[in-house]
């Protein structure tokens, strides 16, 4: 599991205080309802002492969780879901400056409530196994938008998804801000379920880079059909520009790769370095898209799907499918010689 790191605020200015109000969208009676804790946590300190009892009873889960995630980055504060614990955290600087923003710039989230309905949906049929938890809101000052709780519960922080050009990602990387969509949450949640739940388990001895292009090709693969994503830059996370360099360099990232014998390397770098979210793959060329390893191990995938069409989904994130090299020559896939 990656560390949960901090979010950086201090560069974060939003002026004056912001109105807390009850009108919490809630109608979504067919759709995977996010339980809005993060509003109702910075409400916290002014509640009675009967109603803080009840919040406290009622998120019993959630507040030790984010008290443990508070603790964490706080040394020497109690992880106890007390009383005192939980109006300190209220009145943190975090939660004080992202609960303004996220009640003032969020907006609706009915749509996309709808959409992870969907996707759950669609995941019935294509990968039954797959756990959906309960999904809370909440205020995170860490870089990770979605932290996960067992399959059970997921913690999603709202103020990473207030769009790309807020003033609370100034000074963030564009590959980071274009994440910074609500409307990338379907994906993104999709993605860290399937990471979670079905976690790439070869050996060091037998990891390669292929093998992690082809598992992390496979769990964007999945996530785009479970969520009905028509393209696959989406998932990617990529812009126009970087679509067409991709699509247009897939033979030379290719042969680089071979060329410079990277592809069945069990230097575990190399497969960190072509599928981690990053501005750049510049181990392949300084212009590459940050994960071009991954969608180069989509295209891998489409074309092993295209041709044996009979195998499930589930199959595709198993060890003995992503550390397989047959994989690679069944799929037929080669770019060096044009295919489609």
């Amino acid at each position: 599991m990656r560390a949960i790191l901090p979010l950086t605020i201090a560069a974060i200015a939003i002026a004056g205080g912001c109105t807390i109000s009850n009108n919490a969208d809630t109608a979504n009676t067919e759709s995977m309802k996010i339980d809005r804790y993060d509003l109702e946590v910075s409400a916290y300190p002014a509640l009675d002492s009967a109603s803080r009892a009840d919040f406290l009873m009622a998120y019993a889960d959630v507040n030790r969780l984010v008290l443990q995630l508070y603790a964490a980055s706080h040394p020497g504060v109690s992880k106890d879901a007390s009383d005192s614990m939980m109006s300190e955290y209220a009145r943190s600087r975090g939660v004080s400056m992202f609960g303004c923003a996220i009640r003032e710039r969020l907006g609706a989230t009915d749509s996309i409530e709808a959409a992870l309905g969907e996707a759950a949906s669609r995941s019935r049929s294509m990968i039954p196994e797959l756990k959906w938890p309960r999904l809370y809101g909440i205020i995170s000052t860490y870089d990770q938008a979605i932290i996960l709780s067992g399959d059970s519960i997921a913690l999603i922080g709202m103020n990473h998804y207030l769009g790309p050009d807020d003033e609370a990602y100034e000074g963030f990387d564009n590959y980071r801000r274009r994440d910074k969509r609500l409307a990338a949450l379907p994906a993104q949640l999709t993605e860290s379920l399937l990471y979670s739940q079905w976690p790439y388990e070869l050996p060091d001895k037998d990891a390669t880079a292929l093998s992690r292009m082809l598992y992390d090709g496979a769990v964007a693969w999945i996530t785009m059909r479970i969520t009905g994503t028509e393209r696959p830059e989406e998932i990617i996370g990529w812009d126009e520009v970087q679509t067409k360099w991709a699509e247009a360099n897939e033979s030379n990232a290719w042969e680089a790769l071979i060329n410079r014998k990277m592809l069945y390397s069990t230097d575990e770098d190399y497969g960190m370095r072509l599928t981690q979210r990053a501005p750049a793959t510049s181990m392949l060329h300084p212009d590459a898209p940050g994960r071009m390893g991954t969608w180069l191990g989509m295209r891998i995938i489409d074309a092993y799907m295209k041709s044996h069409p009979d195998t499930e989904p589930r199959q595709l994130l198993q060890k003995d499918f992503y550390g397989n090299i047959k994989t690679l020559v069944e799929s037929g896939y080669n770019p060096l010689r044009r295919q489609d």
